[in-house]
Formats: C-alpha cells, sequence, structure tokens
C-alpha cells in the first residue's frame, strides 16, 4: 500500500501524463497547469511537492477537461479514492 505523500506525487505525475496525451500545447510550468486546471498555482506546487491531497476543484476541472477522452473510473482512481478515509 502507498504510503499518502506517494500517492499525492502519483496523482500530480497521472494529471501531467494526461494533459500531454490531451493534444494541448505542452505545459511547460506549473502556472500553465494551474492556469489550465483553474487553481491557484500554490495548490499544482503543493500537490507536485506531496503536501495536499488533490483539491476538488482540480478533480472537477480534469473530469471535464478529459471526460470526454478519459473515464470517470480512472480519474477517481488517481485522484478521489486513494485519498478517501476508510
Amino acid at each position: 500500500m502507498m504510503n499518502r505523500k506517494a500517492n499525492r506525487l502519483r496523482a500530480y505525475e497521472w494529471v501531467v501524463s494526461q494533459v500531454k496525451n490531451s493534444g494541448t500545447p505542452p505545459i511547460q510550468s506549473d502556472k500553465q497547469l494551474a492556469d489550465l486546471c483553474d487553481i491557484p498555482v500554490e495548490e499544482v506546487i503543493s500537490l507536485k511537492n506531496g503536501l495536499i491531497d488533490p483539491p476538488p476543484k482540480l478533480v472537477r476541472n480534469v473530469k471535464s477537461f478529459l471526460g470526454p477522452t478519459v473515464r470517470d473510473e480512472e480519474i477517481d482512481g488517481y485522484l478521489v479514492k486513494p485519498f478517501k478515509s476508510v
């Protein structure tokens, strides 16, 4: 079982890889990713550093942005389920 920080890092890496595969212009900075996901850059940086769980607004916007190509179950598998309390 992965620890919480590892899950957070995995969530960040998954979002970045999905955005790269989506056909959008390449993301060159945390600010660009924050703008695309409509969240504060500080939240992107905190997620990237494993300090916070994926914010709900990030999850909603990723589902909206990637929804046509990525199933909600896959998105939840990376951004929601690893962070739910048991």
